[in-house]
């Protein structure tokens, strides 16, 4: 309910809605009930509460925006050494209290998230949980006249990474995340990353050209 703000049911959802953080995209009738879906009224805004978001984490303002523009800058020049460098050294980052408050480091969508957080601070056309005819790809990002398709996984107990990293790539083609994206006639790029429960970090990436 975006409009609730009784103390005893407080939803984030409408504080940034009534700050104009967030605005109604579209309403969608679902039976007897209107469904909003909300968004960023600009760009600049979005930018800035994604700034916000990685300065509450890290204490540092400028990181996300930093780190964003590196990944994208590694992702134009295929330099895909530098950016398993740069993410790892983005994750180092992050306090251990936060991982600690609720084991954050076993869900992909900790490390999906952040990633996502820190390209949403500079202007990049990034599509994330994007569906297709046969599911949904975590991220994908458009620039340089490349295709880029990420998938993140987080290793698991009794897996090792080289079969992590196969099971990564072999979920975007089972999708066909890229698809939709062949009559563009750029190259695309299939990018496979694992992350460490225990390690709380990037442990390897692959990437494979579709």
């Amino acid at each position: 309910d975006i409009a609730n703000f009784e103390l005893g049911a407080f939803s984030i959802d409408a504080l940034l809605f009534q700050s104009g953080y967030l605005t109604i995209a579209r309403k969608v009738k679902e039976d007897d009930q209107t469904v909003f879906h909300l968004d960023y009224p600009n760009l600049e805004i979005q930018k800035r509460f994604n700034r916000g978001f990685v300065q509450h984490l890290t204490g540092s303002g400028r990181m996300a925006e930093d780190t964003g523009r590196k990944m994208v800058r590694f992702l134009g020049k295929n330099n895909f050494k530098a950016l398993k460098k740069q993410i790892r050294s983005f994750f180092f980052s992050i306090p251990h209290q936060w991982y600690d408050s609720g084991d954050l480091g076993r869900y992909e969508s900790w490390y999906a998230g952040l990633l996502y957080t820190c390209f949403r601070t500079i202007e990049v056309d990034l599509r994330a949980e994007e569906s297709s005819s046969h599911g949904r790809s975590d991220m994908v990002l458009l620039h340089k006249n490349q295709v880029f398709v990420l998938e993140l996984k987080v290793l698991r107990k009794h897996s090792n990474i080289e079969e992590t990293l196969d099971k990564a790539i072999a979920q975007i083609r089972e999708r066909e995340s890229a698809e939709k994206y062949r009559d563009r006639g750029e190259p695309i790029h299939l990018i496979g990353m694992v992350f460490g429960r225990k390690k709380r970090n990037l442990l390897d990436i692959r990437v494979e050209a579709l």
